[in-house]
C-alpha cells in the first residue's frame, strides 16, 4: 500500500528537523524566520541585522543546504507538481535524521 500525502509529510518533516538543527546558526536562523515561522523576507532582515537581498540570499543557501543534506541521506521522488511521492533512506538508513530502512 502507499503511503498517502499526510504519511509523506510527516516523514518528511521528521526528516527535516534533524537537518534543520545541524545548519549552521546563522543559517538556521534566516530559515526559520522565513520558512517555519512564515515571516516575510523583508521583515526578517532587520532582525538578523541583513540587508533584505542579504536575507534572501542567506534563506536560499540554508535551503540548498538543507535539500543537499536531505539528498545524502533519503532517495526523493516528486511528481510534475513538485509534491513528494515517495521518501525512503538511502543504504541501510540515516543517522542524521533517523530514518530507518522499512
Amino acid at each position: 500500500m502507499e503511503p498517502d500525502t499526510d504519511q509523506l509529510r510527516q516523514q518528511l518533516a521528521s526528516c527535516l528537523g534533524p537537518l534543520v538543527e545541524r545548519l549552521s546558526p546563522s543559517y538556521r536562523h534566516a530559515l526559520e524566520l522565513a520558512d517555519l515561522e512564515g515571516i516575510s523576507q523583508t521583515e526578517a532582515a532587520p532582525r538578523l541585522g541583513l540587508s533584505v537581498s542579504g536575507m534572501k540570499t542567506r534563506v536560499q543557501r540554508a535551503r540548498g543546504q538543507l535539500r543537499d543534506r536531505l539528498l545524502e541521506c533519503c532517495h526523493v521522488e516528486l511528481d510534475r507538481r513538485r509534491s513528494v511521492t515517495e521518501i525512503r533512506p538511502r543504504g541501510d538508513g540515516c543517522e542524521i535524521c533517523g530514518t530507518h530502512p522499512r
